[in-house]
């Protein structure tokens, strides 16, 4: 069944456990399920987009002085185009900034074809901000 080397190592280990069980039920994971426990785990954090998203929309700056002028600092290079925050780029197209999820997606594309070959990590980042991402 496995043809890499590597993976006949894992497939002939397993075999080797197998042997020691007098009945057993190989699962196949659901990629819904492990999606769904994604989105809860990184729904907790909140995002670094929120207090620029916050300023720019509703004005709200933190209580903190030295906070506040931060966040007016880097808003002054975002703005709002419907529900997304973009980043003005002098050198490029303005960058659309994405959460998590979508990053995932986007990179994965990038990486397998959609807009060229199986990219390293840093000509991947590169790719990714010369299309227009964040």
């Amino acid at each position: 069944m496995a043809k890499h080397p590597r993976m006949i190592l894992y497939l002939n280990k397993v075999q080797e456990l197998l042997k020691a069980f007098s009945t057993f039920t190989i699962q196949q994971p659901s990629i819904e399920d492990a999606e769904q426990q994604d989105l809860m785990q990184i729904n907790e954090d909140p995002s670094w987009q929120e207090p620029i998203i916050d300023n720019l929309v509703n004005e709200n700056l933190p209580q903190d002085k030295s906070e506040a002028k931060k966040i007016k600092q880097k808003a002054a290079t975002y703005y709002m185009k419907g529900d997304m925050l973009i980043r003005i780029s002098y050198y490029g197209p303005h960058l659309t900034c994405i959460k998590y999820l979508q990053m995932l997606k986007v990179l994965c594309k990038i990486h397998d074809g959609e807009c060229g070959n199986h990219a390293g990590g840093r000509s991947l980042a590169q790719k990714a901000l010369s299309i227009g991402y964040f």
